[in-house]
């Protein structure tokens, strides 16, 4: 019987490995700087920012809407609408 070509993992095994082999405290306690906001350009948060307010202070929302497939919507125009069936 062939030997396999790799051995399947869930998830979680992965994970435990990343864990037990980088031993992720360390390698950011020696590289956490403070820095100005013009200088991190290229650098990532050790520690996540929260904002006291909502952003924008209205409401606004350019993306909720519905998703269709392209091809439903081929050859639709104002005076020939394509009709769709809600999923």
């Amino acid at each position: 019987m062939a030997k396999p070509l790799f051995k399947v993992r869930t998830p979680q095994e992965v994970i435990k490995e990343l864990k037990d082999h980088l031993n992720l405290k360390d390698i950011l306690k020696n590289n956490i700087e403070e820095t100005n906001i013009e200088d991190s350009l290229g650098k990532v948060l050790a520690e996540e920012i929260v904002s006291p307010c909502n952003l924008p202070g209205f409401i606004r929302s350019a993306m909720d809407g519905y998703a269709l497939r392209a091809e439903d919507s081929f050859g639709a125009s104002e005076s020939l609408p394509s009709y769709l069936r809600l999923i």
